[in-house]
């Protein structure tokens, strides 16, 4: 999925610097702004880390690829200049998506959220989904928590001192109406050690989660059960098992809640998030909201970010080196619909040094930011891209900034275009052997899919979901071809049967092989299918491995595309390879 064109967009960086006197202040310059997703699609990125190896990683979710409505979608960004180095859809055949990511020990990650998976009958629920990956891209945990009669998510996970994880979330009964705060202990290896449940009847819920100095536990969210008004902001504090030590809430008659916890000092911790209060002439406005509180909870200071004229909330922050913090967020002016990701730098003692802003006409937002070095910051979020009366448009969104001395004045780089394009579709299980995708014909999963390029060099592979789905994206315009490599007890069906290339099948019965294919700019064809039948064990007319690219077979071959493995050392071009080896 590669950087798309936005049109005419654009991006402004307002930051000021004040108090330019002291050493410790600075000022911040863009140094990419990239966006990332398909042409008519919708991504987001909701949280974004630096890997061991220096890799930067996003994870959120896509309308683009795999098999379902939304997917999971992690991307591996170049931090030079933001590029989209590879990246891979995760999920079910529902909505699926990864709200929080963590590094792990030689180059791995592990991200969480939530998976929707069918209950029969129309009726589905969702778990909360932990999924690691090692530094090859090889998938070595995918564990649900939850169950048939409860809908669950995970917000947020941690990485404990024991090697083990914590994740942090709500859970709640099939169509109960409310939400628990939940929080799910696992061993180094996945497994589960315990889980616990916080609250009571109304909604309550943990956004982010960290253990603190003692060994114990601090999650942060909202709760409807306790205080004052629509919600309040929300602290829980466990010991080292799970159980409750005290809980305390924050905000006053609106809607308020804390979206990431800190611990700053041995006795002091803070969250940031969103305050909501009323205005003399009856308006609702939010801020954006600094806390710091003490170790039994009590509030030590806050500090409110906005103003009587705008709408801001702050999702994410990050420590800077003069001891304060970086806040990531969302800006509106009031009345306007049209929101700008916000940043705004606090000193040590939390108040307000200077904020910018940055973003296009619709609504964008920042939704994690990390420092990536002592004077580089990157955050990643959701840019809207909707052209004028056109359907709606989101991509995924980073961008990174340095730290400078002076400003840089000039022009901000604004996304790339670069054209995208996509192969598709389906490997399906030809019952009645007419080489057409007939009504109730299954697809087959786990059918391995070659790409290559019109010199015959092998770009990349897919595998076909559960569904039988696959694709291959990210595609410049050129000419490509596939290969369809036959899983065992299968033979390929006749084809190019019928007069729909949609419902027929593209594969050489006899080598898998299809194509060429010759894909314009920001193209996508998705007629690219393969039949299979089922065959008894012993009857299979093609004796040789599918592997191997049959080049004894001079009367099927196509002389255009040479052995794969004599072409495994071939340089390739680096802007279409997504291989699954390079992940992370």
């Amino acid at each position: 999925m590669l950087q798309c064109s936005k049109g005419v967009v654009l991006i402004v960086l307002a930051m000021m610097c004040f108090g330019a006197g002291s050493a410790a202040a600075f000022d911040l310059s863009v140094v990419w702004n990239q966006t990332y997703g398909g042409v008519g699609t919708n991504e987001s990125a909701y949280a974004i880390i630096q890997t061991e190896n220096a890799s930067l990683v996003f994870a959120g979710d896509t309308d683009t690829n795999g098999a379902g409505l939304a997917d999971t979608w992690l991307g591996v960004l170049d931090e030079e200049d933001g590029a989209l180095i590879s990246d891979a859809p995760y999920g079910s055949t529902l909505d699926d998506t990864a709200f929080d990511i963590i590094p792990v020990e030689d180059g791995g990650i592990v991200f969480a959220g939530s998976i929707a998976l069918p209950l029969g009958a129309d009726r589905s629920h969702s778990d909360a989904w932990v999924v690691g990956i090692n530094a090859t891209g090889d998938e070595v945990l995918n564990l649900t928590f939850g169950g048939p009669e409860v809908n669950a998510t995970a917000y947020s996970i941690i990485q404990t001192t024991d090697g083990g994880y914590l994740v942090a979330g709500i859970i709640e009964g099939y169509a109960s109406g409310s939400t628990d705060a939940w929080l799910v202990k696992l061993n180094a290896s996945g497994g589960e050690e315990w889980n616990s449940r916080f609250g009571e009847e109304e909604n309550d819920t943990a956004y982010s989660v960290i253990e603190d100095a003692e060994g114990g536990f601090l999650c942060a969210g909202a709760t409807e059960s306790y205080g004052d008004g629509e919600a309040d902001a929300w602290v829980l504090k466990t010991d080292s098992t799970g159980a409750e030590l005290w809980n305390a809430t924050y905000g006053g008659a609106g809607d308020d809640r804390a979206q990431k916890v800190f611990q700053e000092t041995t006795q002091n911790f803070s969250f940031i998030g969103t305050t909501t209060f009323f205005s003399a002439d009856n308006r609702t406005d939010t801020d954006a909201w600094y806390l710091r509180f003490n170790e039994t909870g009590a509030m030590v200071r806050e500090t409110t970010l906005g103003g009587g004229d705008v709408n801001a909330t702050a999702y994410s922050a990050v420590d800077t080196p003069d001891g304060g913090l970086l806040l990531a967020g969302s800006i509106e002016n009031y009345g306007s619909g049209n929101t700008d990701a916000w940043l705004i730098k606090l000193d040590a003692g939390g108040e307000e040094e200077w904020n910018g802003t940055l973003g296009g006409s619709n609504q964008d937002l920042a939704r994690s930011i990390i420092r990536t070095s002592e004077t580089s910051y990157v955050f990643a979020g959701v840019f809207n891209a909707t052209p004028k009366e056109q359907p709606p448009h989101c991509d995924a969104w980073a961008v990174r900034l340095d730290e400078v001395i002076e400003p840089a004045p000039g022009p901000i780089p604004a996304p790339v275009p670069i054209s995208t394009g996509k192969i598709g579709d389906f490997v399906w299980e030809d019952v009645n052997r007419n080489g057409i995708q007939d009504e109730g014909e299954p697809g087959i999963g786990g059918v391995e899919i070659i790409l290559y390029d019109s010199e015959g060099n092998r770009l990349r592979s897919r595998s076909t979901d559960a569904g039988g789905h696959y694709s291959f994206h990210n595609l410049k315009a050129g000419t490509y071809s596939l290969r369809f490599i036959r899983p065992e007890g299968y033979v390929f069906t006749l084809e190019k049967q019928g007069d729909d290339p949609a419902l027929d099948s593209d594969a050489n019965i006899t080598n898998g092989r299809a194509g060429p294919i010759n894909l314009a700019g920001n193209e996508t064809d998705n007629t690219w299918d393969a039949g299979l039948i089922h065959v008894s064990p012993g009857v299979i007319g093609d004796d040789d491995d599918d592997r191997d690219d049959d080049d004894r077979d001079d009367d099927v071959r196509d002389d255009d595309v040479r052995d794969d493995d004599d072409r495994e050392d071939d340089d390739r071009d680096d802007d279409d390879r997504d291989d699954d080896e390079r992940r992370r």
